[in-house]
């Protein structure tokens, strides 16, 4: 048996109890990891709440961002072995990492980066596959193709809600790895704007102002790329109005009530990024784009390119606090816990 956060029924966060669970047995593709260190995101309190439809059956296992040390493989694991340090997202059909083990399918998980401890690496994993995804998919940009430095010459990226976890670890992507010239970030007070600088943003404008008057001000008609990582609903006509024709748009949530008119006018191409999509649908398919996703991020966090965006730690006995701080909107950059019960 082990220990682990869990809910019986959706809810408030008080629903969130420690509970005694059976300790998962490794499927073929499997990695039994046991955690060191998890973060919290928005998906954790979506699902807790039951906003968001999930596989929960008796005790559901909160928390999708972990780092830890593989204790067991399975019998078709090709890329690690017992011992490994990694850092993993994982996938919301299945129990998450809030806990003493976890399962994690091999090809959506990489060695941590090495030069990190276990809690500033869980602060990665879910936020840069969302963002990398995004920047690589959405807006097709591949810093290794041919002639890309053409390709971005003169661009601009704009990040709504800069400050958040896709936001900090977006930014620094879009400058330091897709090299978009400039690099724009929406955040509201003293903090969040110093973060957002801090991450590597170029300008910083309000989301509680008139984006496109802003934009304008800054010497901008508008953007070719915008990265809503807010709720699209909430902003989707002044988000649509900064981006330039033949632009890219991409969204993390919040795409129920629009109007595409706007799109079609401007020949804007929408991308809806969810990270778990490919955990969910990858089947029995040799798809390792996750895994190439973080064993690269690690390698640019132990080469300084990247830094970790974990900015505060919580007591992990505390654990319904964090998603009151999470359900709060007001959280910069990622909060994580040390595992101990």
């Amino acid at each position: 048996m082990m220990k682990a956060w869990g809910i019986t029924e959706f809810g408030p966060a008080t629903n969130l109890k420690v509970v005694d669970a059976k300790k998962p047995t490794p499927g073929d593709r499997d990695l039994l990891v046991k955690m060191s260190a998890v973060a919290t995101n928005p998906i954790d309190y979506k699902i807790r709440s039951g906003a968001i439809p999930s596989q929960i059956v008796e005790v559901g296992i909160q928390g999708w961002d972990g780092s830890g040390t593989v204790q067991e493989v399975g019998a078709k694991v090709q890329r690690f072995k017992v011992g490994d340090e990694v850092y993993f997202s994982g996938n919301v059909f299945r129990p998450g990492c809030h806990a003493e083990y976890c399962l994690v399918d091999e090809r959506i998980s990489a060695k941590k980066p090495a030069k990190l401890s276990h809690e500033d690496a869980a602060a990665l994993p879910l936020t840069t596959l969302t963002a990398w995804e995004g920047l690589l998919e959405g807006f097709v940009l591949d810093p290794e193709a041919p002639n890309y430095d053409s390709k971005i010459a003169g661009k601009s990226v704009l990040f709504v809600g800069g400050a958040g976890g896709v936001g900090a670890i977006g930014i620094q992507l879009a400058k330091k790895v897709f090299k978009i010239p400039t690099v724009i970030a929406t955040a509201s007070r003293p903090e969040t704007i110093d973060f957002c600088k801090k991450m590597g943003a170029d300008h910083v404008i309000d989301h509680r102002k008139n984006l496109k008057e802003q934009l304008t001000a800054l010497g901008f008609q508008g953007v070719n790329y915008l990265y809503n990582t807010v709720d699209a609903n909430s902003n989707w006509k002044e988000t649509v109005d900064c981006i330039l024709p033949q632009g890219k748009l991409v969204v993390i949530t919040g795409v129920d009530s629009i109007d595409c008119t706007q799109l079609w006018f401007k020949r804007i191409s929408l991308f809806p990024e969810i990270m778990f999509s490919r955990p969910i649908f990858m089947g029995d398919t040799e798809d390792w784009a996750q895994y190439d996703i973080l064993t690269k991020t690690a390698a640019l966090v132990d080469e300084g390119v990247l830094v970790t965006t974990r900015t505060t730690t919580f007591d992990f006995a505390k654990l319904p606090d964090a998603h009151v701080y999470q359900e709060s909107g007001k959280s910069i950059g990622k909060q994580v816990a040390t595992v101990k019960f």
